[in-house]
């Protein structure tokens, strides 16, 4: 879970693209996530919140963390 809560944090922070910085980090953070066997448990609209949050620097990578996994389940 840390890794995907540091692809979160640093793709969505670190402007690497002109635009889709927040999309592009979320796509990444969940396709790692069900790569390594967990769903991500959230609505579209949870996830925009998030990343939104993220990029805006109220979320600390930490905070990201915690929130990925208490929203990421593993697989049956």
């Amino acid at each position: 879970m840390s890794c995907a809560a540091t692809y979160a944090y640093h793709l969505a922070q670190g402007h690497a693209f002109m635009d889709g910085n927040k999309r592009v980090a979320a796509a990444i953070t969940e396709a790692f996530l069900e790569t390594n066997g967990y769903e991500l448990r959230m609505t579209n609209e949870e996830i925009v919140v998030l990343f939104l949050a993220i990029a805006s620097s109220k979320l600390s990578r930490e905070q990201v963390e915690q929130q990925l996994r208490h929203k990421a389940k593993m697989k049956n």
